[in-house]
């Protein structure tokens, strides 16, 4: 300190170099000896201010960085908390759509089944396991074909984008063994991006209803002919009546 007031001194050797013998070699000096030191003195009083100041707005600066830090991560957290709760209600949603749409399958009498763009089975109803067996899946839908049949040409048309529902029919072997006439109605099934994916169709079992048109058909035709028969039978009887009448009188006659 001097006069009470903090100084900041630096101090450095006066050391002794060729040049300063021409006027101190008489004093004994050589060449490096320390003839002594000289010192600046600078007040620490203005610097100190400046340094407390500094000191204020590097604190200030750190406080507020460490208080916008903490509101990043409020809102951050805040943020990945109600991601994870929209992803949490969507998770429950479709559970819930899941359950509701395997509810609505369950009761929908019909078989229903999926398969991919190479005709595969991929997904059944449980209507479809007791139709095809437990072992549907990963095979193909022409495993169950009974005869020839064109029906892969009748719903390419699907296959290759089309909107539309196609109704077909075909006849289609039962894990039992018999033979069965299904009625199909298929649909597209496509990906977010618009690819087609696969298809999913509905088939109701319609031998019996088929086997009594069958019967029907054949009954008309029965009684077409039997109505014909009849006719004919009428026909013939009137024909004889006419040709028994002259006869009749002629005997008369005679």
């Amino acid at each position: 300190t001097i006069n009470g007031e903090p100084y900041m001194r630096l101090m450095r050797p006066m050391v002794t170099e060729e040049f300063c013998l021409k006027c101190h070699a008489v004093q004994g000096y050589k060449v490096d000896d320390v003839r002594g030191g000289i010192s600046v003195s600078v007040p620490m009083k203005p610097m100190r201010g400046v340094s407390k100041r500094n000191s204020l707005v590097t604190g200030s600066g750190y406080i507020l960085i460490w208080l916008l830090g903490l509101i990043g991560i409020s809102i951050a957290n805040w943020n990945v908390k109600k991601s994870l709760n929209e992803r949490k209600l969507a998770g429950q949603e479709h559970m819930k759509l899941s359950s509701r749409n395997e509810a609505i399958l369950a009761a929908v009498p019909d078989i229903i089944m999926e398969v991919n763009n190479d005709k595969t089975y991929t997904w059944s109803n449980q209507v479809g396991y007791d139709f095809f067996g437990e072992d549907v899946l990963g095979k193909e839908a022409s495993h169950y074909f009974e005869g020839e049949q064109n029906i892969y040409q009748r719903v390419q048309p699907i296959f290759n984008g089309v909107e539309d529902v196609i109704l077909v029919e075909s006849w289609q072997r039962r894990k039992d063994g018999n033979k069965r006439l299904l009625a199909w109605s298929c649909k597209v099934l496509k990906d977010n991006e618009g690819n087609v994916t696969g298809v999913l169709s509905s088939a109701r079992d319609t031998t019996e209803y088929f086997r009594a048109e069958e019967e029907r058909k054949k009954l008309e035709v029965h009684i077409r002919h039997q109505q014909k028969l009849e006719a004919i039978g009428i026909l013939a009887g009137g024909v004889a009546h006419e040709i028994n009448n002259p006869i009749n009188g002629i005997m008369n006659y005679a």
